[in-house]
């Protein structure tokens, strides 16, 4: 019983973290000798 309501808290805590985060922009990505680059490509 315990076991579901851990379950339960974290997926009502992390919906509204993940839930709305996608904006149609993908985020890349790769390593290069200053460190790690990242970029957006999408609308």
């Amino acid at each position: 019983m315990r076991h579901l309501l851990i379950i339960i808290s974290l997926l009502l805590f992390t919906s509204p973290l993940f839930g709305d985060s996608h904006n149609g922009k993908i985020l890349y990505g790769w390593e290069t000798s200053s460190g790690i680059q990242l970029r957006e490509f999408g609308d």
